[in-house]
């Protein structure tokens, strides 16, 4: 007995019964197979049907019929020849677009560990003379008498190290390239904003003001200052550090040609007025150096400065042939 079983839908299951084939029926007709009826019962199992099979006759009609429900399923489920080319055509582009973000991943990784040198400069200013600039990004920098800065613009970050003086910094804003100050130990790291570094006393003292904006500084003992507009920092060597809030802007108004003093001790006054003067000045009477000064003096004319001095402030001041400067406390009449 050859028998084939076609599954349908759940409410119909199909058997077709052959006779067993014998040599002697070799060119005898082959009686066809039989029709298919609902519900027929499943025929028992108990291990394979004993006989030969005879070569398989396929019935077109009945084939057809039976299987039409499977090939509807399988339309619906199997992809057509035109979706299956239009999946490999995304999966290609899907593979070629994390291709190309994982080489630019790669590239921006190796640009930014390497970090080129674009342009760098060195500027300074002697004794007397003051500077000011616009870099090539928008920024500017201010450069007050006897500075030096060294300026190095790289492919992610603009560096400037201020080897001394005093320097305002106007920091072009840009997300891509970092701004940094080094003065000394001490690495200033811009915000957006506007600030100035001041390095000198042989770097025994590094200060910091804010205008605009706010900086991050840290120092030489890895410790991190937060500053905002109007604040002031003062480092020493010795790893000390004052925070003054509100402070005075006054003391950067060099950057207009001026000296501006609001009761500023008398010792401070000739500090400053020494840094635009290359013959020394020198105070013989250490109990005049608390005197407290006052008032606005251009930097253009800073002989009349000290000339003008003994008009608000009991002293004498005596120039010598060589353009030094004595001051004393002058006698009492």
């Amino acid at each position: 007995m050859y028998c084939i079983r076609f599954r349908r839908p759940a409410s119909q299951t199909c058997w077709a019964y052959r006779a067993p084939w014998s040599p002697g029926t070799l060119n005898a007709p082959m009686p066809p197979y039989g029709k298919c009826s609902t519900m027929l019962p499943e025929p028992a199992t108990g291990g394979p049907v004993s006989g030969h099979a005879s070569p398989p006759i396929t019935s077109e009609p009945v084939a057809q019929e039976t299987l039409q429900p499977y090939l509807e399923t399988l339309r619906l489920v199997l992809p057509t020849p035109d979706e299956i080319l239009r999946r490999a055509r995304r999966r290609k582009r899907r593979l070629t677009a994390a291709a190309s973000l994982a080489l630019l991943a790669i590239l921006s990784t190796g640009l930014r560990l390497w970090n080129p040198v674009l342009e760098q400069h060195t500027l300074q200013m002697r004794i007397g003379q003051r500077g000011h600039w616009t870099l090539s990004d928008g920024s500017a920098l201010a450069l007050n008498t006897d500075s030096r800065i060294a300026v190095r613009y790289r492919l992610f970050s603009r560096e400037f190290t201020l080897e001394q003086g005093e320097a305002i910094f106007t920091a072009a804003h840009s997300a891509l390239r970092s701004f940094t100050v080094q003065a000394g130990p001490v690495l200033i790291e811009d915000i957006g904003t506007v600030f100035a570094v001041r390095h000198t006393d042989q770097g025994a003292q590094i200060g910091v003001m804010v205008l605009e904006g706010r900086v991050d500084v840290l120092d030489a003992q890895g410790r991190r200052h937060i500053l905002r507009e109007q604040d002031a920092l003062r480092l020493t060597q010795a790893g000390t550090h004052t925070t003054h809030r509100n402070a005075d802007p006054d003391r950067l108004a060099w950057r207009d040609g001026k000296l501006l003093f609001r009761q500023t001790p008398l010792g401070t006054v000739l500090s400053e007025i020494q840094r635009y003067r290359q013959a020394p000045i020198r105070l013989h009477d250490n109990s005049l150096a608390t005197l407290p000064i006052t008032g606005q003096f251009e930097l253009g004319n800073l002989e009349d400065i000290l000339a003008f001095l003994p008009r608000i402030a009991p002293l004498a001041v005596q120039k010598q042939s060589d353009g030094s400067l004595d001051i004393r406390r002058r006698p009492a009449r």
